[in-house]
């Protein structure tokens, strides 16, 4: 027959053809444990111990590469604009799946696609009726672009990306900055003062010290203390990738002096050590990031948010969130997947014990071995898992509340950045008292939430500007604000229909729109009088479209018992009580989609086992820059 050499990511050859997959190394790397493990050898101990060497690096490297694709590529024929709108239908399943995976954020497209490439086919379900990609995914209202829930990111997506689907072009991540000062990503408002510019790198450290000179022991406490919450994350991240039996002798072996600041807030904890409040609210300011306030969510989110987000860099993928999806996609249907949507899973079947498949709310069955659920705990065991089979196994359904949500307005601005005094850089507007502390006036919005003369804290972000329509030639702006929504000031239209709330729903968005338009107009001044578009979604919207049990907008929400009750993370890991249930996502591990992604990886070590998922990483090594 015909043999045709097919490269790495190139272009299918015709099906009648023999296929010799002859993948584009790291040729640095390669070469470098050539020269150590096969040269140096023979120079040392002679000719025969370097033939040796190169038959066992050689034998080595085959293994590693040698299932680096699969052996017919299965990619659907579809149109390509359908990559992440392909409709569920039966016809298009496999005839044999794997596993099937429900939810298509981060955390599920991660684990479908790492399991894909162990050669399992992978069917992922989303119950969103026009895309998928969860969080990340992009959406248009009347021309303006938005951002479901990826407002910016740290520069580890594109490693874990290119970890899980061992492709070189994924999405660009670029780093945010202002105009004058690209070092600068947010801006923080306190009241009326000149903003508090947080910069990469750290470099507002030194501001910080210069402001508050009296307060240098108590900021090298900060320092140390939140450094320790950066420590933290990276154990829980380890111990996820730990069989569950090993785990509890890797958290004996964490140093007490990591774990203790994380079992209070970041208000109690400084305040231990820090006597001026002003001090106190900049070091938090940034807490709508972490999901839960900052008078009740652990030090640990607070200061990973503070801290984490600075060192790492605080970024975008350019053109869009909704390019991270799209890179995983493709991995999961060239081994023979899908990814469906409008497709909600209203049962996860077990019987004999074990997991059998799931039943879609129309009353459709797929079976598989496997399902991998991606929804969040609250949902997979209050909604999922039927009621007999939690108490069978002994599992809890509730194990700590769900967070809040947002209050998210998205505003359609005319014309382009420049004109309307916009940068590419994040505001968050932190409404304080005469003393500038910040809680007091943070707990009188949220004990008066609708009253006139309350001013809610507000993080402001421009979507299209992150994605790179910057240039002066852009007539279309989008801007998005967000407010810290719990789900009971909304409960009572909970059954009613999505778009048929009535009146005083209406009226209650209303009230909202008010304090946010208020915002803006402060900040941005030109944009008064541009404004084209301004939409109000609530924490019910997000339940309707994602699915988010009560619009939680991270999943179980960040208290110390969320991440220190033995129980709690005894039933959070990703190996379930149920054979062949397993969990992924950032309930797994902490919030975020940097997490989300290695949640996904996680769940995906966990289920591969110890060498499987070291041929991954080194697959990834000898193939990627």
């Amino acid at each position: 027959s015909k043999a045709t050499v097919s490269v790495l990511n190139c272009k299918r050859p015709p099906s009648d053809h023999f296929v010799i997959a002859v993948p584009t190394m790291n040729i640095k790397r390669v070469g470098a444990c050539t020269l150590v493990l096969v040269v140096l050898p023979g120079v040392v101990f002679g000719a025969n111990v370097a033939c040796l060497a190169a038959i066992l690096f050689g034998s080595f490297l085959a293994w590693v590469l040698h299932d680096i694709n699969p052996p017919k590529d299965l990619t659907p024929d579809r149109p390509k604009k359908a990559l992440l709108h392909d409709k569920f239908s039966e016809s298009k399943l496999p005839g044999q799946i794997d596993a099937i995976v429900i939810g298509s954020g981060m955390g599920g497209l991660t684990s479908a696609a790492f399991l894909a490439r162990s050669g399992k086919k992978v069917v992922v379900l989303e119950r969103h009726p026009d895309v998928a990609g969860g969080s990340t995914h992009s959406f248009n209202l009347e021309g303006y672009d938005f951002d479901s829930g990826l407002h910016y990111s740290v520069p580890w997506n594109g490693p874990l990306l290119n970890l899980t689907t061992l492709n070189k072009d994924g999405p660009v991540m670029e780093m945010l900055g202002a105009d004058g000062d690209a070092s600068v990503f947010d801006r923080v408002y306190m009241g009326d003062e000149p903003a508090f510019d947080v910069k990469h790198k750290e470099k507002h450290l030194e501001d910080i010290y210069r402001m508050f000179p009296e307060e240098k022991e108590g900021i090298d406490q900060f320092l140390e203390h939140s450094e320790y919450s950066l420590h933290m994350a990276k154990c829980i991240i380890i111990g996820r990738l730990l069989p569950k039996w090993l785990q509890p002798y890797f958290w004996k072996m964490v140093p007490r002096k990591w774990i203790e600041p994380q079992l209070e807030t970041i208000e109690t904890l400084c305040s231990k050590y820090i006597k001026n409040r002003k001090l106190i609210s900049l070091l938090s300011s940034l807490w709508l990031d972490s999901g839960g306030r900052p008078d009740t969510c652990s030090f640990l989110l607070t200061a990973c948010v503070w801290r984490g987000l600075p060192k790492e860099g605080g970024c975008f993928p350019k053109g869009g969130a909704h390019l991270l999806a799209e890179n995983l996609v493709p991995v999961i249907e060239k081994w023979g997947g899908r990814v469906l949507i409008d497709a909600p899973v209203g049962q996860i079947n077990v019987e004999d014990d074990k997991v059998t498949g799931v039943t879609l709310f129309d009353g459709t069955t797929i079976d598989a071995p496997m399902v991998v659920c991606g929804a969040g705990y609250a949902n997979t065991f209050k909604k999922m898992v039927p009621k007999a089979v939690s108490e069978k196994f002994k599992i809890k359904p509730h194990l700590v509340e769900s967070s809040a949500g947002f209050v998210m307005a998205n505003v359609g601005l005319k014309g382009c950045p420049k004109e309307l005094g916009i940068d590419n850089c994040n505001a968050w507007v932190i409404p304080v008292d005469k003393d500038g502390d910040m809680y007091p006036a943070m707990k009188d919005f949220f004990d008066r939430p609708y009253d006139a003369d309350t001013e809610p804290p507000v993080m402001v972000t421009f979507p299209s500007v992150k994605a790179g329509k910057r240039s002066d030639d852009v007539t279309k702006t989008s801007c998005q604000m967000l407010v810290y929504a719990p789900y009971e000031w909304f409960e009572q239209w909970e059954r009613e229909p999505q778009g048929r709330r009535g009146e005083d729903y209406e009226d209650l968005k209303a009230v909202f729109r008010k304090k946010l338009e208020a915002a803006l107009y402060k900040f941005y001044p030109k944009t008064e009088g541009k404004v084209g578009l301004f939409d109000i979604s609530t924490p019910l919207s997000v339940e309707s479209w994602v699915g988010a049990d009560r619009g939680g907008c991270v999943g179980l929400d960040v208290t110390v018992e969320r991440f220190f009750d033995p129980v709690v993370q005894d039933h959070l890991d990703p190996v379930t009580r149920i054979p062949g249930l397993y969990l992924t996502g950032h309930d797994v591990v902490m919030p975020g989609v940097v997490m989300a992604q290695l949640g996904g990886l996680c769940t995906a070590f966990r289920i591969c086992g110890l060498f499987r998922s070291a041929k991954f990483v080194l697959q990834s090594i000898f193939m990627l820059d």
